[in-house]
């Protein structure tokens, strides 16, 4: 291992002006965050997983999210806090999920990045967006989505130590054409 890596890692997670809330960890692949539509339920959610330690590993969630809001993730940000305030983010939940109007379905429209995109899924299909520090030097991000027979993924710029991805969720009916789209 390179000498000038750090010998832990954080995210940044800043939620509708809100943050940040911040996860530390000094394991591989010991940050991870997803957003996506739940399975049952259609509801969109922020899942958060990371591990302090081999033995000890914490989840947060939040479980309804809606259109206009937005969330930025910087990785290897200033570590202000030590991981405390991760503990705090659940508490910008709502009570209840966020009625889609009928034939719209969840999107998000990808703020920073070399082209403003919005990502969505086949009607009836789901959706995901997830960061993953795997490699410890940088932090993966992709996107997944489909139904049945329309699936497709895309592998978003990488992370490096300040870099930030930030996206808003939309409600939409269309999705901009993804370069790495794969019908099944």
């Amino acid at each position: 291992m390179p000498e000038n890596r750090p010998k832990f890692h954080t995210l940044d997670i800043e939620y509708n002006g809100f943050g940040p809330f911040t996860a530390v960890s000094s394991e591989r692949a010991g940050i991870s965050v997803t957003l996506g539509t739940h399975a049952l339920t259609g509801a969109l959610g922020l899942y958060i997983n990371y591990r302090i330690d081999r033995n000890t590993t914490k989840h947060y969630v939040l479980n309804y999210l809606q259109p206009g809001d937005r969330l930025k993730l910087t990785y290897d940000g200033p570590n202000v806090d030590g991981g405390a305030s991760i503990d705090q983010i659940e508490e910008h939940d709502r009570p209840v999920p966020y009625q889609l109007p009928k034939g719209l379905r969840f999107g998000f429209e990808v703020i920073k990045c070399e082209k403003r995109a919005r990502l969505s899924h086949s009607e009836g299909g789901g959706l995901s967006v997830s960061i993953a520090n795997v490699p410890l030097d940088h932090a993966r991000v992709w996107t997944v989505a489909g139904y049945v027979h329309d699936n497709w993924s895309c592998q978003h710029k990488h992370l490096y130590a300040g870099d930030s991805f930030e996206i808003e969720v939309v409600e939409t009916d269309w999705c901009d054409t993804s370069p790495d789209v794969e019908k099944t």
